[in-house]
């Protein structure tokens, strides 16, 4: 994807995001909502997929493998794509999400949770987590992290965004999101993704 594509493809998030927010908002997140403490667990399991901590973790581990064996075996050409491969899905995912994280604090929009039927408000600057609502950070992380491996492995991605689409539906039933906050969140993910991995390609092999 070329820089120009992901301006285009912002700019169609961020207009979705407006209409959504005098349209979609308000009833989807009535409608989604979990309701009773079953659900809620159930959906709090799910929205985990969106964390980046397991993400980091599995990283972690594989780069330890990945340095094990190339110090046992240095003329494998496996480890070193291996290691090549971890970089770009760790860039992929750290820079949309690190890029999110300071947007989020800048427009500080309410929380559903934190709106409670009232009025949908902004707090800009407040850098605070009740005000971190749009773009949606497990959207953008979740979505990065499908793109990420789906450019390197293609036959993943069946898997893969059924599963980002579900953590994302997590967060509107968990009532800490609306639809255009894991919508643009999802579009930043991908975009991100897509990006880094324009780059990379340009001065690696993975």
């Amino acid at each position: 994807m070329r820089l120009k594509t992901g301006i285009i493809l912002v700019m169609v998030g961020i207009g979705f995001s407006v209409l959504s927010y005098f349209t979609l908002d308000r009833p989807v997140a009535e409608w989604a909502r979990a309701k009773g403490g079953t659900a809620m667990a159930f959906w709090g399991y799910v929205t985990q997929m969106g964390n980046s901590v397991w993400m980091a973790a599995g990283l972690i581990v594989l780069v330890t493998v990945a340095l094990v064996m190339r110090a046992k075996t240095p003329n494998a050409p496996i480890w070193p794509l291996i290691l090549r491969r971890c970089a770009y899905v760790f860039g992929a995912v750290a820079a949309p999400g690190l890029l999110v994280l300071l947007v989020k604090g800048m427009v500080g929009r309410a929380r559903p949770y934190h709106v409670d039927g009232g009025d949908m408000f902004f707090h800009p600057f407040a850098f605070r987590p009740e005000f971190a609502s749009w773009p949606s950070g497990h959207a953008t992380t979740v979505f990065a992290f499908a793109m990420a491996l789906g450019l390197i492995w293609p036959r993943s991605r069946r898997v893969l965004f059924p599963l980002a689409a579900l953590t994302a539906y997590s967060r509107l039933a968990l009532g800490v999101h609306y639809t255009g906050d894991v919508v643009m969140g999802a579009i930043v993910g991908v975009i991100g993704a897509s990006l880094v991995y324009y780059f990379a390609t340009r001065r690696w092999k993975i």
